[in-house]
């Protein structure tokens, strides 16, 4: 083990895994039942919207006590290019906020020939990854998540987003670990492995700490 991944989580395993777990359990609860109108078919907002309303609605189930909030301000360390969080899950501590899970949220179209497609990838990078690797998001904290949603869970998503890394300059950008010879992601991860589809590590300069995020696919279909 790396010392990388040797490195603690904010809060105990047991605690973070509790509140991913209600997040995607969240979400297939209104994806299954459609309350709102809740569908692929919405706006990105609108689905990070509804979702973080029904999850702080329904937080009395969960095991750690904590706000869902959506979007949030970041604090950058310089207060520059400060950008809105989509879904954040914080925890107080006398009376100052002492743990921050960060969800940022993309829709990904299912038709890997369309211009859409190619726009929602290339936002999910640029508009997501980036933020988290340049220090928008995440400034202080050692992972996050990025979290995609798709029609149904045969439109090859995951596999997308991982072919997009390969583009010239991306990962070099991006301070992205190279885990094999041409590869910038683990798959699946060393921490949330029943929840996320696979990890990049981003090895960010001073003053921000290393960076893992966990990439998480949330279909409103699920397909055998």
């Amino acid at each position: 083990m790396s010392k990388f991944d040797a490195w603690p989580l904010a809060f105990p395993q047991a605690k973070a895994e509790d509140v991913v777990k209600t997040l995607i359990t969240g979400f297939r609860d209104l994806a299954s039942s459609g309350l709102h109108g809740f569908a692929y078919a919405q706006s990105e907002p609108y689905i990070t919207e509804r979702l973080t309303v029904h999850l702080e609605h329904t937080k009395a189930r969960m095991t750690v006590v904590g706000q869902w909030n959506y979007e949030v301000w970041s604090n950058t360390l310089d207060f520059k290019d400060r950008r809105r969080r989509d879904i954040t899950f914080s925890t107080v501590y006398n009376n100052v906020e002492s743990v921050v899970l960060i969800f940022e949220c993309k829709k990904i179209d299912g038709d890997n020939s369309s211009s859409r497609r190619k726009s929602h990838i290339n936002k999910y990078r640029t508009e997501g990854i980036a933020r988290f690797a340049k220090g928008n998001y995440a400034p202080k904290e050692h992972f996050g998540f990025m979290v995609s949603f798709s029609d149904t869970s045969i439109e090859g998503t995951t596999q997308a987003i991982q072919r997009s890394f390969n583009a010239t300059g991306w990962p070099v950008a991006m301070y992205m670990r190279e885990f094999v010879k041409g590869q910038h992601w683990r798959e699946p991860p060393t921490r949330f492995a029943p929840h996320a589809s696979f990890e990049t590590q981003h090895m960010r300069p001073a003053p921000f700490p290393h960076l893992a995020l966990y990439h998480i696919n949330l279909a409103f279909s699920i397909e055998p």
